[in-house]
């Protein structure tokens, strides 16, 4: 069930594969962070990259939350959903100089990547207000992915570079109002954002004009039975007394940004594709699907499987077998499960659903083996709506010239 509906009624209605999101879920989940986090001033804000879907932005803005931006793509993207300039912040790296431009006149929060970006938010650009990425001097996150922290990190300012971007802001006449940091994603331990916040707290030291710390996104959810969720509660213990301090010793409010996408949006989606083919091979059952990696590519590049079931349509055979769900390329990799032991075989029609897709699962879909991209459905209770229509063959060569 997705809302009050069944799967299979929806993927009968619109077909497969098809993306499906549960708008009750994402409230929910918007609202935990919100009415756990108790320090004030705080904003969310949305990470556009884990779910840019113009629907999904919007529901994620009427519930008052902002948006984050790593390029200025999904900057346009959160301006078309109706986000103000105050409303959205700006970190990205290697913008070009006019992509600066674009940027600077949205008017929005910006967190400059490196000294030479700063150098033209402020001389291109004509910023007189910047944040600055920090990059974390601390030891990975277990358990993380795009991990960003350390010397090998290609993201973010170093603590060393603070006096040449103070000495950049004051000839410049420019103001650096904010600090950032991103050390990774799909962090499940909230002690490692405590150490980041001190990282933070510890350089606000060289800041006189400082109005955010920016936690950054990362926060993280269970893709597997044996993992807890992240635990707010614990977050919120220790990160009120530390901002509170801050402020008093700023004799100003600070505001607390957040940059969540994955535990917005992550629990919220599922992805239903239908067998369309069955092959047995030295004791398992390949059980060949309508989706591959080109729609939902996690487990090929991170090797992170989700947690998946079938949905039988009909009698089910009685013999059990060992099964692996997968996709629809030519790549030999494109393995969409880990073995499912003791599963009865599908048959062709049957639906295979996998859970926990609302982020980095459109978002990292592409023309793959020239596979086009599934529908999107927002069921909220008993309404449903198509949020992206099923992408049709033209759209393949649309743009290029013959």
């Amino acid at each position: 069930m997705v809302g009050k509906t069944r799967l299979v009624e929806i993927a009968d209605r619109f077909g497969t594969p098809l993306y499906v999101y549960d708008a009750v879920r994402i409230r929910e989940n918007l609202a935990r962070i919100r009415n756990t986090i108790q320090y004030r001033p705080l904003r969310i804000h949305f990470a556009v990259m884990s779910n840019a879907n113009l629907a999904l932005l919007r529901l994620v803005r009427g519930c008052g939350a902002g948006a984050h931006a790593s390029s200025p793509g999904e900057l346009a993207m959160a301006t078309r959903a109706g986000f103000g300039a105050a409303e959205i912040v700006v970190t990205g790296c290697n913008f070009t100089e006019p992509e600066i431009e674009k940027i600077a006149r949205a008017r929005c929060a910006v967190n400059a990547d490196s000294l030479g970006q700063m150098e033209k938010f402020i001389r291109i650009g004509g910023l007189r207000e910047v944040g600055i990425r920090l990059n974390s001097e601390m030891k990975p996150p277990r358990g993380a992915i795009n991990v960003a922290v350390g010397h090998n990190s290609r993201l973010g300012m170093d603590k060393a570079d603070i006096p040449r971007a103070r000495r950049l802001a004051e000839r410049s006449g420019a103001r650096l109002v904010g600090l950032q940091m991103y050390s990774g994603t799909n962090i499940l331990d909230p002690g490692h954002f405590l150490r980041e916040l001190d990282e933070l707290i510890a350089a606000a030291r060289e800041f006189p004009d400082l109005r955010y710390i920016d936690l950054g996104g990362g926060f993280g959810i269970p893709y597997r039975e044996s993992q807890r969720p992240f635990d707010w509660r614990a977050l919120e213990m220790r990160v009120s007394p530390r901002m509170n301090s801050l402020s008093r010793g700023k004799q100003a409010p600070v505001e607390l940004k957040l940059e969540p996408g994955r535990c917005v949006t992550g629990d919220a989606g599922v992805l239903v594709a239908r067998v369309v083919d069955v092959k047995r091979r030295s004791g398992t059952v390949f059980v060949g699907c309508d989706t591959g990696l080109s729609n939902f590519a996690r487990p090929y590049v991170y090797s992170q499987f989700h947690r998946t079931t079938v949905i039988y349509r009909g009698r089910t055979r009685g013999k059990r077998s060992r099964l692996v769900i997968c996709g629809n390329t030519v790549a030999a990799k494109d393995i969409l499960s880990e073995p499912m032991p003791s599963l009865p075989e599908p048959r062709k029609g049957d639906l295979v659903v996998f859970f926990d897709v609302g982020a980095y699962g459109f978002s990292m879909s592409s023309h793959f083996c020239a596979r086009l991209q599934p529908a999107e459905v927002l069921v909220d209770g008993k309404a449903i709506r198509l949020i992206r229509k099923r992408e049709e063959t033209k759209s393949l060569w649309h743009g290029q010239e013959a």
